[in-house]
């Protein structure tokens, strides 16, 4: 009976960690994050106690069940199957209570806190990310934002149900203890508020994930991490501003009036203005810049290597040319001998200090 109460543990257990850990991913996947439903809508964020309850008690009953099965094909007594139940609902209990304490860690849940912030600030309803312009109302999307994520906070810190606003009826659940249970069925078993008198913790305490001095931190935490994201929409807005200056179109004007009415005044050169503005659009519609900025830059720098190989063939060709490339070629290895011999000269002249140096005459 306490092999098979152990392979149903294990089996709550891992069944257990799947179910929660989809639940508490949902809080930070908003429509666009990688944890959104594939169809539907998201699933509420106020129920999320409600689910993870729903599941809980599902699961255990289903263990209930299998255990029940397996204990008849053993031929055990209603009172060994009893004790085995009620152990296994506080088995179980304690599985959900670790999962849940390992969800609450700080730094998981800051990460999904972020996350279910960055969801709702950067995505829009459809869940199509934002790209920012200075025109668009930042400060309010943020407002709302942080005030929507920083609800999370008080709403995970409690295991309550939403319907009732209460602690779930964990007391009546489990159910009170077997009389056929002895003592050794109880030194395994790790207290619980609300259910062992003895334990002097209420259920309320229970049923308290986070306290008042972590719901602090971590509310600090949120924000300055909030912060930084808004910063950064500020500076991508901000950096995305190319407009030229007004007066600057004024300026133009002015000094090029007398090229502008030339321009508008000759057929010809109006003409020619307008088929490089045709060309100018064109080539912009099919996004044909960059391509044809590449292949001028290309073909500039051939230009380039081709003209001076054009020129070291013709002073390599004419008698004088020959001469200067030689005469530069002459006072380069002379200054380069020069330096060299000064070089030589100042080494001599300090060894032969040093041998002054050493002579004690």
């Amino acid at each position: 009976m306490r092999r098979l109460a152990t392979r149903v543990e294990r089996w709550v257990k891992s069944r257990l960690g799947e179910a929660v850990d989809l639940e508490f991913n949902a809080i930070g996947s908003g429509r666009g994050g990688s944890g959104a439903p594939e169809t539907g809508e998201k699933p509420s964020e106020n129920r999320i106690w409600d689910r993870v309850w729903r599941l809980f008690v599902d699961t255990v009953l289903d263990a209930e069940r299998r255990f029940t099965e397996r204990a008849s094909s053993f031929d055990a007594s209603l009172e060994e199957v009893d004790v085995g139940l009620w152990r296994l609902r506080r088995k179980s209990w304690g599985v959900l209570r670790a999962k849940i304490d390992e969800e609450m860690m700080e730094g998981n849940l800051l990460l999904k806190l972020r996350e279910n912030f960055e969801d709702k600030f950067r995505y829009d309803e459809a869940g199509v990310p934002r790209i920012w312009r200075p025109t668009d109302d930042i400060e309010s999307l943020y407002t709302r934002a942080k005030e929507s994520t920083l609800t999370l906070i008080p709403l995970l810190s409690r295991f309550r149900l939403e319907a009732t606003s209460a602690p779930p009826p964990l007391d009546k659940w489990i159910g009170h203890t077997p009389s056929s249970a002895t003592s050794a069925d109880e030194e395994d078993l790790t207290p619980i508020g609300g259910v062992d008198e003895d334990e002097g913790k209420s259920l309320e305490e229970e049923m308290t994930v986070l306290n008042e001095a972590k719901r602090q931190d971590l509310t600090v935490r949120f924000k300055k991490a909030a912060d930084g994201v808004y910063v950064e929409a500020k500076r991508s807005a901000i950096g995305g501003i190319t407009q030229v200056p007004l007066y600057f179109y004024g300026l133009l004007l002015a000094l090029g009036w007398n090229e502008l009415i030339a321009v508008l005044r000759n057929p010809v050169y109006f003409f020619l203005l307008f088929l490089c503005a045709v060309s100018a659009y064109v080539t912009f519609q099919l996004n044909l810049w960059g391509p044809i900025l590449k292949m001028t830059e290309a073909a500039w720098h051939q230009a380039l290597e081709e003209a001076k190989r054009r020129l070291r063939e013709f002073l390599e060709a004419s008698d004088a040319g020959r001469q200067a490339m030689a005469m530069s070629g002459a006072k380069g290895d002379e200054y380069e001998m020069s330096n060299f011999n000064g070089k030589l000269a100042g080494r001599r002249n300090h060894r032969a200090g040093e041998d002054d140096d050493d002579d004690p005459l």
